[in-house]
């Protein structure tokens, strides 16, 4: 068995249709999807659904060779690109001719040879900027395929007999049932004494209850007037051939020497298949007169399976606890699964500094147990509930309910081991524990001295990396966006190697930091280790030119809003030419980084994900706990520096995970009737979209506490004048009535937010929401946390303008409340609830590296971690595993439905207030206050201010301000502001959370607030509000 996938899809075969030989050395032809060469069956897809996401893409031919060794039909083209194909099978397969039937082998004297090749990376791209699927793969429509062939009638070798496209695709839909498609191929030919085939196909498992199978032979040398019986398990089930009165393999795709078929069954229409049935033989043999055989190069085998609670684990597994891995053998253990409950299985892997081997700061990745099991207990109090199983390996938080006691995946690995530093070839991220997405990724993942997953868990776990960096470059350039012409996009035009020098031609919109902007010490990521090199990654077809170099020869121009930068760099063993996207669809050069980004996973709907906070920095408290499956002493806490507290890898695994369970930034809608298939992703940010999805509380939480899906269809919010209404705020749900979170958004600053600024700065938000830059002229925004409202609800009413007034009237142009730069009053934010979207079925379909085929079947990915940038892949050179192309978000080549994760710098962009702020904690000498009648009394001669300090990020200043009078609301302090002063700064690392004040005057009355600052400069907005008497 090659492969088996379990999908929400199907397949699609098409055959090659030779044309006259051109004396090149290649026979031409065509491939067309639909094919124009097969019947019509129902039940038989001719075609992909527009935006279907393309799996797995597959060509198989075969050739007459005259030479065991040379393997002359071993190169091909696809799409115009060379391709070169793994020999399958038997060597030694002698091909059968019109005059002789069936050649044995000692009489052979020329052998069959099938190859097979990934060919999704080079299909054709959505070049129409007005389809709703720009810029995605698609895979419809016909692709140039020139197999090697002499030109002879079949007289001189190689000979090319014909060639099928095997596509394997998914849609997100609950009315597309799970199905497995298994694939087995290799070259074989009959002989004389060996006529029939009998193939056994397993891997499927359990067809469902009222099964719908299909069965396809690829062959050659099916001839029309000779005849085989096709039957299925026994020869009391015959399958009739699909072409009337011609044999089932009647050569249909002939053309000269050349005869190939790919016929293709209905098998559920005879009744042939059973949901008891664990594998299915085909059987072929010759028919009593005018018998003829045909050579084989793959079968495939279709059938949906039952799943009776949609988990995407088969009944008969979760049954048996477990199954055999039809491909490896090996025992697959699914221990707690249930017929009846949803089961959710994620092996998690995690980078350990233990040992000190990546650095002096020593810690570990491995998930805190809290932040496991508040995300297990929000899949456990859903309605139907889902059962989530965590295997981290052996003796790691055992006896907790959602950890697999013994389990026997999950490992701990050494930092040191994927920490990078310059030998013989140079480093992508020098000095960084960096692991690239997804080359790197799968590399670790399946390394046996690594990450070291179980290749059968593929169709059942979610793997799960807690790395320490992503090893997200901070600039990318690819051929795909220079083909699509996308000029907000980063573009790699070209690479034109001669000799051992490689001339690389880049064209970048303003903002994209390139070769010749560093050293510039005003802008930080220039300090970047990495800032006198380039990464190439994704070069398929001269694997040689990927790597990481030092250039130089720098020089730029600049027209209008777009800059070309040429640069050179020492290649070595690159073969002389130019190389861009008709020849390299992947090719792509980046720069600087890493980035601080949280993750990264399959995007909608897959099976791994990448968590990495060890670029997020906290202040530790002194004599932590490093590790976290340690217990704590009495006042200790768990460490949080480069690994996260438990709030933050909460929000982040919960974030990472609902993106291999479908769900994006913004939703996903599919609005389009005459494209059911294609989704649609709203924007980030959204204030009606309450879900740890949304980079509003993926780190920070709800406002109320605490993360959770979106379970609630909030009405359309429109941010514009005249829409936009403090007093309806964001509404309710028809059907479930207010929000069950607060909210937050972005909003002009009020007046005490620009007291704030003018006095220290850092008050105004330093990058959009979704982590983009800020444009020149935008007018300053500030983030606003939601408070309830005298009578009201988390849902209204909310002071979206921020005047601190609940229920007045927003003026034109509206508010900026998703902080993207504009407000727009054509696209109102749609309401979205995530939970009943949820989707565990997509395992199967996980993404592999530089758009290469993915599925269960796991790769090793790019060329690995030592090898300077070999797994550095940006989902394929820009391509997002979505079918719903650029204009859609993340189905295409730009990351809005999925796509970049929030990183530390977005995060950091606004900070959060300080919290319980009091004067009743005594400091040293001062007593605390107390309450007389309902109003703070203070009796010292001091005050003595305590504060909590926010529980994210880091803070380097706290601003203490006092006003004389009694001022306790914020709407007070608003119309008082002038009375306000900063009395103290404090500093440090952190600086303390108390300050006691001196200068106070018996029989006064005073009115305090506290605001930060952070490490990155951004001050808060003001605290609780205190007010305090003096009497001593």
């Amino acid at each position: 068995m090659f492969q088996n996938y379990f999908v929400t899809g199907d397949y699609v075969v098409a055959g090659w249709v030779e044309a006259p030989p051109d004396g090149s050395g290649y026979a031409p032809g065509t491939i067309s999807v639909p094919d124009i060469k097969q019947p019509l069956q129902n039940g038989v897809p001719t075609a992909l659904p527009k935006g279907a996401d393309i799996v797995a893409a597959y060509l198989y031919w075969a050739t007459v060779e005259g030479n065991q060794s040379s393997f002359a039909g071993q190169q091909a083209y696809f799409n115009g690109y060379s391709i070169t194909g793994t020999v399958l099978g038997n060597p030694n397969a002698p091909v059968s001719w019109s005059s002789g039937g069936c050649s044995g082998q000692a009489q052979g004297s020329k052998t069959m040879r099938t190859y097979r090749a990934d060919v999704r990376p080079y299909l054709s791209l959505d070049r129409d900027s007005l389809s709703p699927t720009f810029g995605a793969l698609v895979a419809n429509g016909t692709f140039p395929v020139r197999l090697a062939d002499s030109g002879s009638n079949g007289n001189t070798a190689p000979n090319a007999l014909g060639a099928t496209l095997v596509l394997i695709y998914r849609v997100l839909s609950p009315a597309v049932p799970l199905n497995a498609i298994v694939i087995y191929d290799g070259a074989y030919a009959p002989s004389n004494t060996a006529q029939s085939v009998s193939q056994t196909m397993a891997g499927f498992y359990q067809p469902a209850t009222s099964p719908v199978a299909k069965l396809t032979h690829i062959v050659a040398n099916g001839q029309a007037n000779k005849s085989e019986l096709v039957y299925l398990n026994n020869q009391s089930q015959l399958l009739p051939s699909l072409y009337g009165g011609l044999p089932p393999f009647p050569g249909i795709y002939n053309y000269g020497s050349a005869s190939w078929d790919n016929p293709t069954w209905v098998l559920s229409q005879y009744g042939y298949v059973n949901t008891t049935d664990t594998s299915e033989t085909t059987l072929v043999v010759p028919s009593p007169t005018n018998s003829g055989c045909v050579s084989w190069g793959a079968t495939i085998l279709s059938t949906t399976v039952q799943d009776t609670d949609g988990d995407g684990l088969l009944d008969v597994w979760e049954q048996n606890q477990g199954y055999t891995d039809a491909i490896s053998g090996q025992r697959v253990a699914l221990p707690g699964a249930s017929v009846n409950v949803k089961d959710l299985f994620i092996q998690i892997d995690y980078l350990s500094n233990l040992d000190g081997s990546g650095g002096t700061n020593l810690h570990s990745h491995l998930p805190k147990e809290a932040a496991l099991d508040a995300v297990g207990q929000a899949f456990a109090t859903q309605t139907p509930p889902i059962n989530v199983h965590f295997d981290l390996g052996p003796n790691i938080y055992q006896g907790d309910q959602y950890v697999i006691s013994g389990g026997s995946g999950g490992n701990a690995i050494s930092e040191g081991l994927v920490l990078c530093t310059d030998g013989t070839t140079l480093c992508a991220f020098p000095g960084q524990p960096a692991v690239s997405w997804k080359g790197d990724f799968n590399f670790v993942q399946n390394q046996p001295t690594l990450g070291n997953f179980q290749p059968g868990r593929g169709p059942s776990y979610h793997y799960m990396l807690f790395g320490h960096s992503l090893g997200a470059s901070r600039s990318y350039w690819s051929t795909l966006a220079n083909t699509l012409s996308l000029a907000d996009t980063p573009q790699l035009v070209s690479i034109t190697n001669s000799g051992t020098t490689a001339t690389i031609t880049l064209q970048s919109p303003v903002g994209t930091l390139k070769p010749g902007d560093c050293p510039n010490v005003t802008i930080p990521a220039c300090s970047d280790a990495n800032n006198s090199r380039i990464t190439i990654a994704g070069a398929l077809g001269q694997p040689a030119l990927n790597g990481t170099y030092f250039f130089k020869n720098v020089t730029s121009t600049k027209s209008g809003n777009i800059t070309t930068t040429t640069f050179t760099v020492t290649t070595v063993n690159v073969v002389n030419a130019t190389y861009n996207f008709n020849n390299e669809p992947q090719l792509a050069v980046t720069y600087l980084g890493p980035t601080s980004t949280s993750g990264h996973s399959d995007f909608a709907g897959g099976g791994d994900s990448a968590i990495t906070l060890g670029l997020w920095r906290a202040d530790d408290t002194p004599g932590c706990q490093p590790d976290p499956s340690q217990s704590l002493a009495p006042g200790q806490a768990y460490c949080t520096d480069q690994v996260g507290s438990v709030q933050t890898q909460t929000g982040t695994l919960f974030h990472e995970l609902g993106h291999t369970l479908t769900l994006t930034h913004g939703g996903t809608y599919y609005n389009d009737p005459n494209n059911p298939s294609v989704p649609t992703y709203e924007v980030n940010c959204k204030p009606n979209f309450l879900s740890v999805m949304n980079y509003l509380f993926q780190i920070r939480a709800f406002v109320d506490g605490g993360f959770d899906y979106s379970s609630q269809t909030m009405p359309p919010l429109n941010e514009a004048y005249p829409f936009l209404s403090e007093a309806s705020g964001i509404a309710v749900d028809p059907l479930t009535g207010p929000a069950k979170h607060l909210t937050r958004w972005y909003s002009t600053p009020n007046a005490l937010d620009t007291q704030l600024q003018n006095t220290s700065g850092g008050r105004y938000s330093t990058a959009h929401c979704d982590g983009t830059p800020l444009g020149p002229n935008e007018p300053p925004s500030v983030r606003v946390d939601g408070t309830v409202a005298p009578g009201g609800t988390y849902s209204a009413p909310l002071d979206w303008n921020n005047d601190l007034v609940a229920g007045d009237t927003v003026i034109s142009p509206g508010e900026d409340l998703d902080h993207n730069g504009t407000v727009n009053g054509n696209l109102p934010f749609s309401g979205f609830s995530d939970w009943p979207t949820v989707d565990l079925q997509q395992m199967s379909a996980r993404a592999s590296a530089f758009g290469f085929s993915g599925g269960a079947g796991l790769k090793s990915g790019g060329g690995g971690l030592k090898n300077g940038g070999g797994g550095i892949d940006n989902d394929g050179g820009g391509l997002k595993s979505g079918g719903g192309g650029l204009k859609n978000g993340g189905g295409g080549l730009k990351n809005g439905g999925g796509g970049t994760e929030q990183d530390e710098d977005t995060a950091t962009s606004t900070v959060d207030a300080p919290t319980g702020l009091t004067c009743s904690i005594s400091q040293g000498k001062v007593p605390g206050c107390v309450s007389v009648s309902g109003s703070l009394v203070e009796n010292a001669k001091s005050v003595p201010l305590t504060w909590t300090p926010p529980n994210f990020g880091q803070v380097r200043k706290y601003y203490v301000w006092r006003a004389v009078g009694s001022y306790p609301t914020p709407q007070q302090v608003l119309s008082n502001l002038k009375k306000f002063s900063n009395i103290q700064t404090l500093t440090g690392t952190p600086p303390s959370t108390t300050y006691t004040d001196p200068n106070v005057k018996n029989n006064t009355t005073y009115t305090y607030f506290v605001a930060d600052g952070n490490k990155q400069g951004v001050q808060s907005g003001p605290s609780n509000v205190l007010v305090v008497t003096t009497k001593f």
